[in-house]
């Protein structure tokens, strides 16, 4: 008695010969052999987009990269329509059936609602580019421990919701898949940042954008000292004004540029204080003072005064209007 032929190549008889047809069969070709739910290739006729073949190609490339892990098979396949249709018409349509491969090999990790999120980010887009490089960003870390894709995942939807998705090119220059180890801080240092993304982001597109370049500015050093900035920054929030977070966060980002990382302590610990107790406007000045020292006598000179080991820094309070 011959093989029993699988319902789903019946599919294959509304499509016309050619390209489209020879696509689709080896779509089925593939579902079958790894033995997936047939039910989700009834799509394959409705599939939308000016490219059905592209689509099918895409598809059928996506549920290969997810093996061998069967149920990650399972969902590229069964929801690969849903993604399609969520980008049809939309800048990122194009960027996802190059990206979608690479994003699926993660699909375990993400989930859906993990994968949703990266195409709520590819969709706000408003641009073909950048909506490349939020598919791209999250497909190059898709090797990665799943904590760190879905934090990749979480900092590019706000990136693109800000309108700041070179962002995601600075972090992924500074620290490149290759460079995470198993343990330690360049392992821990994506899921903080991703923690104090998620803590800014309803602080407005400027708080937002200054918190992460102060981060990956520290970043240019030390993995070590950005993860810990990160992570003293989310817990900062409730001492921070929200009408002081702006500039808090410019001074912050102007006395890493003149000092360098040895301000990080003193810029998380003592200037919260300092604009807690003597306002806005005055520790702005003082913070001015501090890079003009710098900028005349050097980086030290400047830490000196930022510390208040300098009779000056000491009496500047006292002395300010």
């Amino acid at each position: 008695m011959g093989e029993k032929v699988s319902p789903a190549y019946r599919i294959l008889r509304e499509l016309p010969e050619g390209a489209l047809r020879r696509e689709a069969a080896l779509l089925v070709d593939l579902v079958v052999d790894e033995e997936l739910s047939v039910g989700p290739l009834e799509e394959i006729p409705a599939l939308p987009g000016a490219d059905p073949v592209r689509a099918l190609l895409c598809w059928r490339l996506s549920i290969a990269a997810a093996h061998p892990r069967r149920s990650s098979m399972q969902l590229v396949l069964s929801c690969f329509p849903d993604w399609l249709r969520k980008l049809d018409g939309r800048p990122a349509c194009a960027p996802f059936l190059l990206a979608c491969p690479a994003i699926a090999s993660a699909a375990g990790e993400l989930g859906v609602s993990g994968v949703t999120e990266v195409l709520d980010a590819a969709a706000e887009c408003a641009g073909e580019e950048d909506a490349r490089v939020v598919l791209e960003a999250v497909a190059s870390y898709s090797d990665a421990f799943r904590d760190i894709i879905v934090g990749i995942a979480r900092i590019s939807r706000a990136a693109a919701h800000h309108v700041r998705v070179d962002l995601l090119q600075r972090l992924e220059a500074l620290l490149p898949l290759e460079q995470i180890a198993e343990r330690g801080d360049s392992r821990k240092f994506i899921p903080a940042l991703a923690r104090m993304s998620d803590a800014y982001f309803s602080s407005g597109p400027v708080s937002w954008r200054r918190a992460i370049e102060v981060v990956l500015a520290v970043l240019e050093s030390s993995v070590s000292s950005a993860r810990s900035t990160a992570e003293a920054l989310t817990a900062l929030i409730p001492r921070l004004e929200a009408a002081n977070r702006e500039s808090y966060l410019e001074d912050f980002g102007k006395l890493i540029a003149r000092l360098g990382t040895q301000a990080v302590g003193q810029a998380l610990g003592s200037l919260p204080d300092l604009y807690a107790k003597h306002g806005r406007e005055a520790s702005r000045r003082f913070v001015e003072a501090v890079c003009d020292a710098a900028d005349q006598f050097g980086a030290n000179a400047g830490q000196h005064f930022l510390e208040q080991k300098t009779r000056a820094a000491r009496e500047f309070f006292n002395a300010a209007p």
